[in-house]
This record gives structure tokens, sequence and C-alpha cells, in this order.
């Protein structure tokens, strides 16, 4: 079992391997408000789905469904954040729900983690971007597959979802921003 101390540490030697702490003496970028605003924009829509989630009773009935909200609750608190301490408060309560998370649906999260860490010490920043998009030729994918075999003989069945559903969802996103911001024009 890792610590998450240990897991911060792995991390870091990721993020020295990709060099996206490029620039930084003490190997720290420090912590920024955001401000871009598309990105505050997706962090209010994320309120307003937690909102609309809790008020139709749909998390009463999906555990699953229950943890993926409020994992982005904690999400969208740390983009809408104040200052360093909010922040660091919504970074921990994320670590907390998703190693609730695991507990929960009894995956072995520390095992995953490893198993993650040593894929994307694989990967390839060729590009030298802060967005690792290229694996590169010697990247070998994760098998979190196995670690479930291992952990409790077989991975959950569940039915499966056309892979192009995420491009779905953006493309729906990206349509009614899109409608939003003509209504907003035309007022």
């Amino acid at each position: 079992m890792i610590s998450i101390h240990d897991g911060m540490q792995m991390t870091g030697q990721f993020a020295d391997k990709m060099n996206l702490r490029e620039g930084s003496a003490d190997k720290s970028v420090g912590f920024e408000l955001v401000s871009d605003p598309d990105t505050l924009e997706i962090a209010r829509s994320i309120d307003s789905y937690v909102e609309k989630m809790e008020s139709t009773g749909k998390l009463d009935k999906n555990p699953t469904l229950v943890r993926v909200v409020k994992i982005l609750e904690e999400v969208a608190e740390m983009i809408l954040a104040s200052d360093e301490v909010a922040a660091f408060d919504a970074l921990c309560d994320v670590m907390y729900l998703t190693l609730g998370a695991g507990e929960i649906f009894d995956m072995p999260l520390d095992l995953g983690f490893m198993e993650v860490h040593t894929s994307n010490m694989t990967k390839d920043n060729k590009a030298n971007s802060p967005i690792v998009r290229d694996k590169g030729e010697g990247y070998v994918p994760p098998n979190l597959r196995r670690i479930l075999i291992n952990h409790r003989g077989r991975p959950k069945e569940m039915s499966s979802r056309p892979a192009n559903t995420l491009a779905a969802i953006k493309a729906r996103v990206v349509a009614r921003n899109s409608l939003n911001s003509t209504k907003e024009t035309e007022s």
C-alpha cells in the first residue's frame, strides 16, 4: 500500500520527467487563482448541475452518481477558489471523495495508482507541453483490468456505452453554449 506522501513523490517524478515545473527553482509552481472566463463558466455550469441533481432526487438512487456529482462539485470549488486555502480544501475534498469511492466500489486505488504511475512514466513529452497528449512510441497503457481481476476475481460487468459518447456530449455542450451566446447577442 502506498501513502499519500508516496503518491505525491511519484507524481512529482512524472512532473519532473515531463518538465511540468519548468522555471521553478524549488520545483513548486505555486497556486494561482483561475481567471480564464471559459473555465469559470464551466465551474458555474457544474454548480448548476449539482443543484439540479440534488433537487431532483436522482442522487438517492445511484451511489456512483453521488460520487461523480460530489467530485465535480469539489472540482468546481477549486476553480472558483478565492484563495489558496480554499483551493487546498477543494483538493483535499477531491482526494477524500476519490478514496472513499474506491473503498465503496471495492477498487484497490493504491494498486491502480501505482499501475497508472508506471504507465505514465512510459509517456514522452517531446512537445514539452504542460498537457501531455502525444504519449510517444514507448507508451504502455495501464492494465487496470488485471488489477481488478487479481483483487476480486473479475471487473464488475456493466452495460457498455458507445465509444463516441464523450465526443457526443462535448458536441452537445458546444452547441448549447453557441446557442446561448446567440440568444445573448440577440437580446
